[in-house]
């Protein structure tokens, strides 16, 4: 039930951490946090760390009560293989899903219909913070350890589906998904 805030060096500290400066506007102007709340510290590797806030005017800092622990990876990890849409609002409302559902990976899929000059290595570069930021934000929001990785746009025939393990792809004829374990060797059956 506590706020979250994301401290990528979390394993690093000792007792107390100081928050970054946009933790720092998260916590005091958007949850409107008071001195001495509980919050949870996590490091988007599974590490997690509860402590009470300390807030100055312009800056903030977590005492930590406990100890820095490691949430065990679910037995089971999934990856997403995205085409990219037309949109970008579009894909950044898969990527906010990508952690409430605990997805592991994000391959990133040039296909025919994707607009080309959307995602050229360039712009990608420019919104590759954004989207982070966003894969931060909702993995606080929905309580999620670990921060699902985002790899930059590829064609369909360069993923090695070997390496994928579990995946899940939509399907153009039917409505349901269909999942593809690591042991498969025919993909597209």
């Amino acid at each position: 039930h506590y706020p979250w805030v994301f401290a990528p060096n979390l394993s690093e500290c000792t007792d107390v951490l100081s928050l970054s400066e946009e933790e720092f506007r998260h916590v005091a102007f958007v949850l409107r946090c008071k001195n001495d709340e509980s919050l949870v510290a996590f490091d988007g590797n599974g590490g997690v760390r509860l402590g009470k806030l300390a807030l100055t005017s312009k800056q903030g800092f977590i005492q930590f009560k406990e100890r820095f622990e490691k949430i065990p990876q679910p037995p089971k990890q999934y990856n997403l293989v995205q085409f990219l849409p037309n949109n970008v609002a579009t894909f950044e409302i898969v990527l906010r899903k990508c952690c409430e559902l605990g997805i592991q990976a994000i391959y990133t899929v040039l296909g025919e219909r994707s607009e080309r000059k959307q995602w050229v290595p360039e712009v990608w570069k420019k919104r590759a913070d954004r989207f982070q930021r966003i894969l931060i934000e909702s993995c606080k929001q929905a309580k999620n350890p670990y921060l699902p990785q985002i790899l930059p746009p590829e064609t369909i025939s360069s993923i090695n589906w070997q390496a994928l393990g579990c995946c899940f792809y939509g399907s153009l004829y039917g409505k349901s998904y269909q999942g593809i374990q690591e042991s498969s060797t025919n993909l597209y059956s």
